[in-house]
């Protein structure tokens, strides 16, 4: 059911960029099947928890999927799409970054992951998931014009992942110093993605808009990780705040900066109108959850940071659930009425 105030005409645009999305999502999958597979056919491979081709979902087959969209959303800036080595790079990366985070939730000498980093040589590499990582890495290094900017980044990441890593025990830091956290973690990690991409005109503004987006993903992450996070000890922006609308703001605050950016740096392109319409896409994947919320709240007039005191059923939401997929749809169709640059 449509939302009260949504005028219909916006229904068939959320539907087209729904349609470019299954698009995208067909040439990835045709991609690994016909050339992913045999690029590392050869390859010692880690375990299924980060084998793509796994019949179990892991966390490779999410980053491989979301970060796929992220590049083509980057390059529709251009007013191109992804080349062929772009498109194997960010392949690439989202088989590597899942070993690399998971190093972070795992009792790991991060010491040793840092020298991984900095000198990526097979030999170093004391197991499987490492020597996967390190084999996906040298990929991406040895296809780039040059090495020094992207293994810079992945220094920034590293840092910004182990503060993160200490949230379990950031009892005093502000809602400030916590959304800061965030933003860094998932900053970082766009810009490296940001980096695989080739010289273009706005190569430094696309770098820029890389870290703002994916430090955008990382607070849509805190939001939908809400409960779990607290359950585990961790302090994020988002379950340390005590109403809904504080949460809201900060995203808001954030999301401003990126529109702005957009507008001033890329405005006058040819692909502007379109990624700020998939904007409110992404701007909806947070809503929802945030709506959710707000109405659970008001039923046991609870907040986020009490929310280990309700069930967890209350703070999860499943957008496998048609109900959840039609409201998404509803919230997108809003998002691009409310906005005067939509087209």
């Amino acid at each position: 059911m449509a939302i009260k105030g949504t005028h219909i005409f916006y229904y068939p645009k959320v539907m087209k960029y729904y349609l470019i999305a299954a698009k995208i999502l067909f040439q990835l999958k045709w991609y690994l099947s016909h050339h992913y597979k045999k690029d590392i056919q050869n390859t010692l491979l880690a375990e299924d928890n980060y084998d793509y081709f796994s019949k179990y979902y892991n966390r490779t087959k999410q980053y491989m999927l979301a970060n796929f969209f992220f590049g083509a959303w980057l390059s529709s800036l251009r007013g191109t799409k992804l080349s062929p080595l772009e498109r194997q790079r960010f392949v690439w990366l989202s088989s590597c970054a899942p070993i690399f985070d998971d190093f972070f939730e795992h009792d790991t000498d991060l010491t040793h992951i840092l020298q991984l980093l900095e000198t990526p040589l097979p030999e170093l590499a004391d197991n499987k998931a490492e020597q996967t990582a390190v084999f996906f890495f040298n990929l991406i290094l040895n296809s780039l014009p040059e090495q020094k900017p992207i293994l810079i980044t992945a220094k920034q990441l590293f840092k910004a992942q182990t503060t993160s890593k200490l949230q379990k025990q950031a009892e005093g830091k502000s809602i400030q110093d916590l959304l800061q956290i965030s933003i860094e973690k998932g900053g970082f990690s766009g810009q490296m993605y940001g980096q695989l991409l080739d010289n273009t005109e706005h190569k430094e503004e696309l770098l820029h808009l890389s870290y703002l987006l994916g430090a955008y993903g990382q607070l849509m992450d805190d939001v939908y990780d809400l409960y779990d996070d607290a359950k585990e000890g961790i302090r994020n922006f988002a379950n340390q705040s005590t109403k809904i609308e504080d949460i809201t703001k900060n995203i808001g605050i954030h999301r401003q900066e990126i529109l702005t950016y957009i507008h001033t740096h890329f405005g006058n392109t040819k692909g502007y109108k379109r990624f700020v319409n998939v904007m409110h896409i992404f701007d909806a994947m947070i809503a929802l959850p945030l709506q959710h919320y707000q109405k659970q709240m008001a039923k046991s007039n609870g907040s986020p940071k009490t929310c280990l005191q309700q069930k967890r059923a209350k703070w999860i939401i499943d957008m496998e659930k048609p109900a959840n997929m039609i409201r998404l749809f509803d919230i997108s169709a809003q998002m691009m009425q409310n906005n005067k640059h939509s087209s």
